[in-house]
């Protein structure tokens, strides 16, 4: 939990592509591919202030094996990953069964034709996260990985409550129709989903589909936030199977309700 710095030997291959969407190069006809090659914006960037009570983190001397209220401000946005980066997702998630992920690399690889349902790839959707954190994570002090081990927790929890939302048609013991999964932080792995051969990195991922500049610590690179510089935690949610609309209404009920009704169901039943 206390890493900071995530290294991989593909960051070349994951930052291929980054020139400007709107290009015309970034465009290609195909009749069994995703059209779109770079990443673009489905819903703009949404703030919210978030409260979670977890556990206290072992490094809070204080406060060890007691649940603690956190509030923080999170920032995040839904985007369509387009051909360049769902290729390295793939590397990402290859082991994932569930047939919508499944699905969204078929069309990668040309595998479904022009017309069928989800060829444009907008099943498939990356949302960054963002937490404000209260201390300058620059620095590697006591102070600031307190403060990745709350953020995590924060991280931790939201993607739960998106992934409870958006699997509340899992009945009967059937695989729900949407997958969600997110990455650890510390590590760049999958958390739920089995590893592939590749790491996913928040930093990179950021400066992909933000924009947003870094600044070097050391040999790590830290996100610049255009609103809190480096007083940030990155993290990453990655949701397959469900419309923007279902997405973006799981994600405000995880951000915004501390307790939701237990009847709600974000996606509707077969």
């Amino acid at each position: 939990m206390q890493q900071v710095c995530i290294r991989t030997p593909a960051r070349a291959d994951f930052m291929a592509g980054m020139d400007d969407s709107s290009s015309p190069r970034s465009q290609k006809k195909s009749s069994g591919r995703p059209t779109q090659l770079h990443p673009s914006t489905v819903v703009p960037v949404t703030l919210s202030i978030t409260t979670y009570a977890h556990m206290s983190p072992n490094s809070d001397e204080y406060a060890v094996g007691k649940r603690i209220a956190v509030t923080r401000e999170l920032q995040y946005s839904i985007h369509s990953p387009g051909r360049f980066l769902l290729r390295e997702l793939f590397h990402v998630f290859s082991n994932v069964s569930h047939p919508a992920v499944r699905e969204a690399f078929c069309r990668f690889s040309g595998g479904s034709k022009a017309g069928e349902s989800g060829s444009d790839g907008h099943n498939f959707f990356v949302v960054p996260l963002f937490w404000k954190s209260t201390c300058d994570l620059v620095a590697v002090t006591g102070e600031s990985n307190y403060e990745r081990d709350i953020l995590l927790e924060c991280c931790f929890e939201f993607a739960t409550r998106v992934k409870q939302l958006l699997s509340s048609d899992n009945k009967n013991g059937q695989e729900p129709r949407c997958w969600v999964d997110f990455t650890d932080p510390a590590s760049g792995y999958p958390v739920w989903s089995p590893r592939g051969a590749s790491l996913y990195p928040d930093v990179d991922g950021g400066v992909r589909l933000m924009k947003y500049n870094t600044v070097l610590a050391g040999c790590c690179k830290i996100l610049q936030h255009p609103l809190w510089g480096t007083k940030n935690y990155p993290g990453t949610l990655f949701v397959a199977g469900a419309s923007v609309e279902q997405l973006a209404t799981a994600l405000k009920f995880a951000a915004t309700v501390a307790e939701w009704p237990s009847g709600i169901e974000i996606v509707p039943s077969l």
